[in-house]
């Protein structure tokens, strides 16, 4: 009787050992279904180079809802970025000076429900006077980082045009954007700086 209950005590913890991770899993591949579907339309959309790894490959806890998963995507495509001065550190703000290298930075961020992804994007400013006020005369050194939930690799040197006259520059940085199993390639994010007469980057 004892070997009986042992056996019948053997099969029933067996029976109701299913793994701890079973219902994300579950939920990892219904997501990975929508994301297959959001990343087709997206690439058409926006004619970009959009891909989307294998789903072995990406950690669920990495994988947003599709509805948020589609947010950003939408947000990237459309260049929603919320731009800001870059806060702390010595490249926040330019000192005040009359010509020069001007080091500035801002971060271009596109923010979720739940998560918040940056660009940081950083140049030196070479200013001259020009009609009796600072002028930006070029840029140089242009680098670009994330931070946040997704991972950028920056490609090239950078690029910028002077507008207005030369009191603008529009700094273009091109990377690779990954983003819950999802990869952006050769993804533009562009922000303004402006020279003050007094030679401020702001």
């Amino acid at each position: 009787l004892c070997l009986s209950l042992g056996v019948i005590s053997a099969i029933g913890v067996g029976m109701i050992n299913v793994p701890a991770n079973a219902a994300s899993l579950s939920q990892k591949d219904e997501y990975y279904k929508q994301y297959q579907v959001i990343v087709k339309e997206a690439k058409e959309k926006y004619n970009a180079d959009i891909t989307l790894d294998p789903i072995d490959s990406i950690n669920e806890k990495d994988m947003v809802s599709p509805k948020e998963f589609k947010k950003f995507i939408d947000k990237v495509g459309n260049n929603e970025f919320k731009v800001e001065i870059a806060k702390g550190g010595t490249d926040t703000l330019s000192l005040s000076r009359t010509s020069g290298s001007v080091p500035a930075s801002k971060n271009a961020t596109i923010k979720t429900d739940s998560k918040s992804f940056t660009i940081k994007i950083s140049a030196n400013f070479y200013t001259m006077l020009g009609n009796s006020r600072q002028i930006i005369d070029s840029v140089e050194d242009i680098s670009s980082k994330s931070t946040g939930t997704g991972t950028w690799k920056q490609v090239g040197e950078g690029a910028y045009d002077l507008i207005d006259g030369r009191r603008t520059a529009e700094v273009t940085v091109q990377g690779n954007l990954k983003y819950s199993g999802m990869n952006w390639n050769g993804k533009d994010a562009t922000v303004s700086f402006y020279c003050t007469s007094a030679g401020d980057i702001r």
